[in-house]
């Protein structure tokens, strides 16, 4: 039933986003941006009370938890949107169409990732040890200084332009055809980049949600609910960019909490409770501390 109800609900979303949301296309300001934000996320919420009331309250808050993480890991792969988005000059009212359909391939990797991640760790107990050590490298590269990323680079992108030419942007359109030939536009090769982009989150973040529960279900439906909003939260994240500059540390220190939670469970194994109240702290404080620091003029 939680299926059905979890299936229906995203089609429904969906359609709404197509329908409404995506029908034309346009630039997406603020106001807009924070009130699609806001229906997605109570979305989520509505979905948690449905897992609350048909499998406890335990299930209910690893549901929020790896929903919450999740949305946060998705901020950091939201910087790279706008780096691509930048250097191939997408105007503002095409880029939630990349965006929506690099969502929708998104769910089909993680669908991957998730019941392939379970599979083994049922059969190989000792893969959560392995995840708890990945995180503690994550959460190092999440503190170090990243390079800037630069989509010329790219392996996808420099073996695509020599099967496929490159065209100039052309409205909406994700290929042409001129003299005959087939070309692709910046847009398709956005798309492409992005849908790289969002695998390599998949290997990320899908690893620190498993520290939180092994259950196929809560790990699908928290990670899809947290995706069917980044379109959205895209636009606010760009809106609100370098004002949450702490937000990478906080990130960081619940993926050394979450390693250390894992690879420490069978000594000192810690409540779903103690471990949520910990993330909201340390993520809350992160951000209050973002906030602090811009009104301060001594930071």
């Amino acid at each position: 039933m939680l299926w059905l109800i979890f299936i229906c609900i995203v089609v429904l979303a969906l359609v709404i986003d197509l329908s409404v949301y995506h029908r034309k296309s346009h630039a997406v300001k603020g106001k807009e941006a924070y009130l699609w934000s806001f229906f997605w996320i109570g979305l989520a919420l509505v979905f948690n009370v449905f897992v609350y009331l048909s499998k406890g309250h335990v299930a209910a808050l690893q549901f929020f938890t790896g929903y919450v993480i999740e949305k946060c890991l998705s901020i950091d792969n939201i910087f790279i949107f706008a780096v691509i988005f930048s250097y191939f000059n997408i105007p503002e009212k095409y880029q939630h169409r990349v965006l929506f359909y690099g969502v929708l391939g998104a769910v089909l990797i993680r669908l991957a990732f998730i019941f392939v991640g379970v599979y083994f760790v049922a059969r190989f107990s000792w893969l959560l040890y392995f995840f708890g050590l990945f995180l503690f490298f994550l959460a190092f590269q999440l503190l170090r200084k990243k390079k800037i990323y630069n989509p010329e680079r790219s392996i996808i992108a420099r073996c695509l332009k020599k099967i496929i030419p490159i065209t100039g942007l052309e409205k909406e359109r994700f290929f042409v055809v001129k003299r005959r030939r087939l070309y692709m536009t910046p847009l398709f090769l956005s798309l492409v980049l992005v849908e790289g982009a969002d695998f390599v989150a998949a290997m990320d973040s899908i690893p620190a949600i498993f520290v939180i529960t092994t259950d196929p279900f809560i790990i699908y439906t928290s990670n899809i609910f947290a995706l069917l909003g980044l379109r959205a939260l895209y636009f606010v994240v760009v809106d609100l960019l370098g004002k949450l500059k702490y937000l990478n540390v906080g990130l960081a220190l619940v993926l050394l909490f979450l390693g250390c939670k894992m690879l420490l469970s069978g000594l000192y194994p810690l409540s779903m409770h103690v471990s949520f109240m910990i993330i909201v702290l340390i993520l809350g404080g992160s951000i209050y501390y973002s906030l602090r620091s811009r009104k301060s003029p001594s930071h």
